[in-house]
């Protein structure tokens, strides 16, 4: 059976006790007769190791008094309290000593009952000097041997023991999982005899489950490790009242500041853990200690000595948990030891059974009212129920009559909203009517005056509408083309491109422009341009098609006529470009042999200047022909990195070793004229003749808002700030000869990428070519 205390409950018993013990006292008390002589009171002296609000001092105490109820008025008990847990050391036992030898010099005490260990101790020390003689009951002693009293009379008392292993035990039944136990307690006396006490009996629980003792630690210390348990762990909590570091913190403290660092389940022994962390335990209770001793003081004042009252070693320990626990864990009650106690539950008041009596009294008298009031309204309900009917019937009537006239109402107000509805719509679909043929004639008119060929027609190639310049162009009028098919004479390469063209408008894209061939009837063949439009059906199938074309013959030959001319003048240009180039390398011979040759100096500088000179033609036909292949073929994708290293290739070799590199581009490739080298070569070229003492090229890319910004930048002597914008001009001379920056900013131009440099002088130069969203990507 489980015993549900609660706390509530406890104070109302204890209060029904009282007052019956009151009244009795009272009954008593009246009934003496006023010359009896009052008897002399027995003194009990309790001497408490702790301190008040201590639940396990103030249980014993409980326990003590509720033991000598049976004295009445004739036992004045008087309680000392040692404090023990705050300060212990030799100085305060010696004040104690004063204090109670002065206190109780001239008081006769009968018996005297310790609480727990320091108490006791005192005892043995000092009662032949404080209370000879005087027979002494024990209470709450942890580990107690005969030893403790030998050569001592007149004591007995209650041993206390942890049954540590019942608890375990208990605690593996409700986590069979388990798989560490971690035993908390201090290295005071008591917990150091803890620590032996449970190493005795570690081998019945080592099967898979590993102990560890956490003490010898700071309050911080431990809460840490708490906080860090594994899952299947379980916390023994025993005494921890003192830290490593001599930090004193109560039984209901360190409890709960276990409880808030730790997931893992608690058990314990003490009573004073029990609401402040722990599931539970085999539990040694101040009360049960109490009761017992002061069982055993009420013998000795009512004659039987002490010495012949056994010492009782079976602590009287019970099995106690905390329902919120219990809840809080998911643990069953029906689990629980036989006559568990249970705190923390919710109230369970018994019922007088009087009081159940009255009420089933009361009941069956309401019953025989009610079936008394039944029969009374039944008849009622059956009497208003005809009159309900009645005026039922005739209320019916009324509202039939009601329902008619509005449902008439109704219906014609329905038709006459309909009636305008339809006027309205009339009103609508003219006004409609007038704005389709206006729209129509605008869009006729459009379409007429139009010099493009517009028509429409369906997959079969019938045509829907064709407009003037699209009859003019077959001559034909637009009522032998429209309704009809028309049949094209087109060659068969074309014939085949066209399949091709139709085939590949879709609704993803609809929008197709393509450029054929085809013969008129007087043999003649004509280019023609459309763009033609996909019209779809709901299921994504084509309908029909909206095209809109031109004769483009004349612009077709202009073109290949420019191609032609232009392939001419670059074979021309080539030709003169290299018969030009080998008549100055002839030339930049002689001269350089000439220089050799002559001796007198105002010669040779003329013949240098002239050295200079053809080096300067030589870089014009250079520039001159870079020019000529600017624009020729179209621009497409290019690999920067790729241009860098070309650049590089055509450089010293030397040069470039001494000479780091940090290129990062990620696969980037831009659109541009098919010269990029040009621009790189130019680049790297003016870094070694201009840049003085560099060491380092970079060359990356940065994200902005309308496209990357490309840079190229090294560390040498940089460009003046008045320079900045010169040295892209044609004929900019930056120290003896043209940059080529100029052609860079050329080349770059084509696809819309603009360069200006940004760097500090001193610092080195910087270019940064700004490319545009849609001209760069990045190579995947």
């Amino acid at each position: 059976m489980i015993k549900i205390r609660h706390p509530a409950v406890r104070r109302t018993k204890r209060c029904i006790f009282l007052g019956l013990l009151a009244l009795i006292l009272v009954s008593f008390l009246l009934g003496v007769p006023g010359s009896a002589q009052v008897p002399e009171k027995e003194t009990v002296l309790v001497i408490l190791s702790y301190h008040p609000g201590m639940v396990l001092s103030d249980e014993e105490l409980r326990g003590m008094r509720d033991s000598l109820v049976p004295l009445g008025d004739g036992a004045d008990i008087r309680v000392e309290y040692m404090d023990t847990k705050r300060i212990s050391d030799s100085g305060h036992l010696g004040n104690l000593y004063r204090v109670y030898a002065h206190k109780y010099r001239d008081i006769r005490v009968d018996a005297i009952i310790t609480g727990d260990n320091s108490a006791f101790d005192f005892i043995r020390e000092y009662r032949d000097d404080l209370f000879p003689g005087v027979p002494v009951v024990f209470c709450g002693i942890n580990y107690f041997s005969t030893d403790m009293i030998q050569g001592m009379e007149n004591i007995t008392g209650v041993v206390q023991d942890n049954d540590v292993r019942s608890t375990l035990r208990v605690a593996l039944e409700h986590f069979p999982g388990t798989q560490n136990i971690y035993v908390v307690h201090d290295n005071t006396d008591t917990g150091v005899a803890i620590h032996s006490q449970v190493t005795q009996f570690v081998p019945e629980f080592e099967n898979g489950i590993k102990f560890t003792f956490l003490s010898n630690l700071t309050i911080a210390e431990l809460l840490e490790r708490a906080a860090d348990l594994p899952k299947d762990s379980i916390i023994l909590l025993e005494p921890f009242n003192r830290d490593s570091e001599g930090m004193v913190v109560t039984h209901e403290e360190i409890g709960d500041l276990l409880d808030a660092r730790t997931d893992v389940p608690m058990y314990g022994n003490s009573e004073m853990n029990l609401g402040h962390g722990i599931i539970g335990g085999k539990i040694t209770t101040g009360y049960s200690q109490g009761r017992l001793a002061g069982g055993m003081a009420l013998r000795i004042l009512q004659g039987e000595p002490a010495s012949s009252i056994p010492v009782v070693t079976n602590s009287p320990n019970v099995y106690m948990f905390d329902h919120l626990k219990l809840r809080e864990f998911g643990i069953d009650q029906a689990t629980l030891p036989e006559g568990s106690i249970i705190i923390n539950a919710p109230p369970e008041e018994k019922v007088p059974a009087w009081i159940l009596y009255l009420v089933l009294v009361i009941l069956g008298c309401m019953g025989i009212l009610v079936i008394l009031l039944a029969f009374h309204l039944r008849v009622r309900k059956r009497i208003e129920s005809e009159l309900r009917e009645s005026i039922a019937e005739k209320k019916a009537a009324e509202d039939e009559l009601v329902r008619k006239n509005e449902e008439l109402n109704a219906a014609y107000q329905q038709l006459k909203a309909q009636e305008e509805e339809l006027r309205e719509n009339y009103r609508e679909l003219k006004k409609r009517e007038s704005e389709l043929r206006e729209s129509e004639s605008r869009y006729r008119h459009v379409i007429e005056d139009q010099t493009e060929f517009i028509c429409r027609f369906q997959r079969d190639g019938t045509i829907l509408l064709a407009n003037n310049a699209f009859c003019r162009y077959y001559g034909k009028s637009c009522s032998e083309i429209i309704g009809h098919r028309i049949l094209l004479d087109i060659p068969d390469a074309d014939r085949r491109l066209l399949r091709d063209h139709f085939a590949s408008i879709t609704p993803e894209n609809p929008v197709k422009s393509i450029e054929h061939r085809i013969l008129l009837p007087d043999g003649e063949v004509r280019w023609q341009q459309w763009t033609d439009r996909g019209i779809f059906g709901p299921g994504g199938e084509i309908i029909e098609y909206q095209s809109v074309g031109r004769d483009n013959t004349e612009r077709k030959k202009a073109r290949e006529a420019f191609a032609l001319a232009r392939k001419k003048l670059s074979v021309l240009n080539s030709v003169t470009f290299t018969d030009i180039k080998n008549t100055v390398f002839s030339l930049s011979a002689y001269l350089a042999y000439a220089t050799d040759m002559e001796s007198d100096p105002g010669i040779a500088r003329i013949l240098k200047k002239q050295e200079a000179m053809l080096a300067q033609i030589e870089h014009s036909l250079n520039l001159a022909q870079a020019y000529q292949e600017m624009g020729i073929r179209p621009p497409r994708w290019q690999d920067v990195n790729q241009a860098f290293l070309f650049a590089l290739s055509h450089l010293d070799l030397d040069l470039i070793s001494k000479i780091s590199r940090d290129v990062r581009l990620d696969g980037l490739e831009i659109y541009a004229d098919q010269l990029p080298e040009k621009v790189m070569s130019n680049l790297t070229d003016n870094v070694f003749r201009h840049g003085g003492s560099v060491s380092r090229i970079s060359l990356y890319y940065q994200e902005v808002p309308d496209g990357i910004v490309l840079v190229f930048e090294d560390d040498g002597r940089g460009i003046a700030s008045e320079d900045k914008e010169k040295i892209f001009q044609k004929e900019y001379g930056g120290g003896s000869r043209v940059l080529g920056l100029n052609l860079v900013r050329e080349i770059l131009g084509i696809t819309g990428i603009t360069i200006k440099e940004t760097g500090d002088q001193g610092r080195g130069a910087r270019f940064e070519m700004h490319v545009p969203k849609g001209a760069y990507r990045f190579r995947k």
